[in-house]
């Protein structure tokens, strides 16, 4: 009966670690690579509250906005190739945050006039479009 207390308890630490995630494939990923930590933590002989014990560096709080959430992708690199309008919108949507195509223009528009990217127009053909890119 302990064992199958002390699996209630890691799961329900792994659920208290994403909590504030958004729905989505990024949450789910993010909850399967905690509890699979846990786990892993529970086997090599510590106990459910030795691996519940909270930790002293605050969580970070996730991006809110559109525009904070385009300024992580930029944190991490992603804008160091160009990047096309729908590129942008697939990896917001891998990441849990789907957006439509039209809800992404305007805070892309004010990131470029604020020099945090830039932006560059592109013709392929008769078709012309935008691709955004680091500073």
């Amino acid at each position: 009966m302990r064992e199958s207390s002390d699996l209630i308890s890691i799961r329900r630490r792994a659920e208290a670690a994403v909590l504030d995630m958004p729905d989505g494939a990024l949450k789910l990923q993010a909850f399967e690579v905690i509890l699979r930590e846990l786990l892993a933590d529970n086997r090599a002989g510590l106990s459910a509250t030795e691996v519940a014990r909270p930790t002293s560096a605050p969580t970070p709080k996730a991006p809110a906005s559109v525009r904070d959430r385009i300024l992580v992708l930029r944190a991490e690199g992603f804008f160091v190739s160009e990047r096309g309008l729908g590129e942008i919108r697939d990896e917001l949507r891998v990441r849990g945050w789907p957006y439509q195509l039209t809800s992404l223009s305007g805070p892309l528009q004010s990131l470029v006039q604020r020099r945090e990217l830039r932006r560059a127009k592109v013709s392929n053909g008769k078709l012309k479009s935008y691709k955004y890119v680091q500073p």
